[in-house]
């Protein structure tokens, strides 16, 4: 991967908690921002809890190292395409959503999604995982994840 592109992901990873913090949401969706999960006593964003379950799976899983590009596919795409949906259908008809019992299985649902991507991703000896090989992988396993089980598109 070019190297600029490269620190340009990288960048985009690690600042992408606080461009979708709080501040950025409506008013009545508040509570699906900023202090929204207990994680060790340590209160974080749910993008905070996704990066947080990729770089410990990455480090799990340490025959490859996730690309910066894979990194941020994965998290914009589990934060914008199934936990925030989720949190909008889920938070509508509850007031106090954080941390009950199923919501907990769900996160548990996106870690096993995302380390079941990460041990199906097909690369050359030797190299890391990039965003495309996490694009193929998810499209050769998509029936084993848990997540589609919630049916969001279908």
């Amino acid at each position: 991967m070019n190297k600029e592109f490269n620190n340009a992901y990288q960048g985009l990873y690690e600042t992408y908690s606080s461009s979708v913090s709080i501040d950025s949401l409506t008013d009545h969706r508040k509570y699906l921002g900023s202090e929204m999960f207990s994680l060790g006593g340590e209160r974080i964003t749910e993008a905070s809890l996704i990066q947080e379950l990729i770089d410990a799976i990455d480090k799990s899983v340490n025959a490859r190292h996730l690309r910066a590009d894979a990194r941020y596919f994965l998290l914009v795409n589990f934060h914008q395409l199934i936990i925030r949906p989720v949190l909008e259908v889920l938070g509508t008809s509850r007031n106090n959503l954080y941390p009950n019992k199923e919501f907990r299985g769900f996160i548990d649902d996106i870690k096993s999604d995302i380390n079941t991507i990460l041990l199906n991703t097909v690369t050359k000896f030797g190299e890391d995982i990039s965003g495309h090989a996490i694009m193929e992988a998810i499209n050769r396993i998509w029936t084993q994840l848990r997540t589609t089980r919630i049916e969001i598109w279908g």
